[in-house]
């Protein structure tokens, strides 16, 4: 009993993180005060673990998880020249993502697309990036095993 309390607890600590974030990003694509200040605290963060992956211009990555805001994909576009594709299974985050891609002037580097990292055609990337707030990460690395192992 006291596993399915604490297992209820952590899932719900995660939903209303994944919320406040997402309000976040969504202040962020909305008024450059709060991007830039986001884009403060998050960019060292991602280019740390962008920086432990050899990307190339040659790469095509897959951001699974990319948000309203994919600070992901804009890092790796701008640091490493490489293309991404930036995925979310919420199509609002994917109308506001794509959005703020264009506005950036990032769309010949970044695509925004609507899919399931459980389910996205994966044979074409080279790099993954997964998002801290997807899940189920045990099925989204089964898929991406195909790759490794096909």
């Amino acid at each position: 009993m006291k596993t399915k309390i604490n297992s209820s607890f952590k899932n719900w600590k995660r939903t209303i993180s994944c919320y406040e974030f997402a309000f976040l990003e969504f202040l962020a694509v909305n008024f450059s005060f709060f991007y830039n200040l986001l884009m403060k605290w998050r960019t060292p963060v991602f280019l740390n673990e962008i920086n432990s992956v050899d990307i190339s211009r040659k790469d095509k990555v897959l951001h699974i998880g990319c948000g309203i805001l994919p600070t992901a994909s804009i890092l790796i576009a701008q640091q490493k020249n490489a293309y991404v594709v930036g995925i979310d299974n919420n199509l609002n985050a994917v109308k506001f993502a794509k959005r703020f891609i264009a506005k950036k002037n990032l769309s010949n580097k970044i695509a925004i697309e609507y899919g399931e990292g459980v389910q996205y055609p994966v044979k074409d990337f080279d790099v993954f990036f997964i998002a801290a707030n997807v899940w189920p990460l045990d099925d989204i690395f089964k898929h991406l095993a195909i790759i490794v192992f096909d």
